[in-house]
């Protein structure tokens, strides 16, 4: 009997508290006047893949206050491609704005406008790859691989005019590329900075390849520099039009970091031999002004990397136009040859 008397009274003192606490909870978004009205309310984001419809993670947005003209927010999507704003009034209303978005997707330029009507406002919204992107896989979780690339760098080829400017011509093909309508001529003439050789007591003397362009490019007796001349020769260019974009040398980096740089879009000017066969060191100078001694690899060419795939690199190639190399050769050339290249890229 008194166990039953206590679970009449649980039932009818106890249960109704522990359902006060449930219904707080369920709806702390609401009126505790009037419970049934919704005060708050959250926008929910899902971006996916407008190709394979699978869900991106971390595309980063902002949620923009139209009232208040102040930033509430900025979220970033999960594994599943979702992200969930914080409680928000009903009647406010956003503007929503992708600020980024995982490689190979570009952003999204499209906005959106968002009143808070109900408890959860969606919005879906979905990512297109670069069209230098051509082949990629999903992996999972929301993240996606970078199978092949190939930007449209156009062919730019060195001679007549610079029988020996492989190395500013590459240059001048990256910056084509960029919309800078500039000449391989008026890039080896005005901006490349260079040194003559001389004779003294019958030895030969030059410059330092990591600072001059030893020779011109113009003469079939120039030589050639490595990337520092080059990254000011583009900067100094690039300074005086007022562009967008800055050198910068990548000497000593490893291969993934090139093609982490075309994943980007960015083509790379990168120092090989001639046929990626081992340097021919049979050449030589002393610096100007030293006593040392410079030896000279005699098939160092410069080139332009602007697309990769599992096999192949594909190439801009001054002296041939557009080619394609096994990708190992490639690189153990680059590697042989003392690891030299350089980009151009946004600031």
């Amino acid at each position: 009997m008194i166990k039953r008397i206590t679970k009449i009274l649980f039932f009818f003192l106890i249960f109704p508290v522990l359902m006060c606490f449930s219904f707080d909870r369920v709806y702390a978004a609401t009126d505790p006047n009037q419970p049934n009205v919704v005060t708050e309310g959250t926008i929910t984001i899902i971006n996916t893949d407008a190709g394979t419809k699978k869900p991106i993670k971390n595309t980063q947005y902002q949620l923009f206050d139209v009232n208040t003209k102040k930033v509430v927010q900025v979220l970033s999507t999960n594994n599943q491609g979702k992200a969930v704003s914080k409680l928000l009034p009903i009647g406010s209303k956003y503007k929503l704005k992708q600020l980024k978005a995982i490689l190979p997707f570009k952003v999204s330029s499209k906005e959106f406008l968002i009143e808070v009507k109900t408890a959860n406002s969606e919005i879906r919204q979905t990512n297109r790859i670069f069209s230098y992107i051509k082949k990629y896989k999903y992996l999972s979780n929301g993240r996606f691989d970078v199978k092949k690339v190939y930007i449209p760098v156009k062919s730019l080829r060195q001679k007549p005019q610079l029988p020996n400017g492989c190395e500013i011509t590459s240059l001048t093909a990256v910056l084509n590329y960029y919309h800078y309508n500039v000449s391989k001529t008026k890039m080896s003439d005005q901006y490349l900075p260079k040194k003559p050789f001389y004779f003294k007591k019958g030895k030969r003397y030059g410059p330092d390849p990591y600072k001059y362009f030893a020779g011109n490019p113009r003469s079939r007796h120039g030589f050639f520099s490595y990337a520092p001349p080059i990254v000011k020769a583009s900067n100094d260019y690039l300074k005086k039009v007022k562009g967008k974009y800055i050198a910068k040398d990548l000497s000593g980096r490893k291969k993934d970091v090139m093609l982490d740089q075309l994943d980007k879009g960015v083509p790379v000017v990168i120092w090989v031999t001639l046929d990626l066969s081992k340097p021919k060191i049979k050449y030589g100078w002393y610096l100007s002004g030293t006593k040392k001694y410079f030896r000279a690899p005699v098939n160092l060419h410069a080139v332009v990397l602007n697309g990769y795939d599992d096999k192949y690199v594909y190439i801009m190639n001054p002296l041939k136009g557009h080619v394609k190399y096994d990708s190992k050769k490639f690189f153990s050339s680059y590697k042989a040859l003392g690891s030299h290249a350089m980009m151009v890229a946004p600031k």
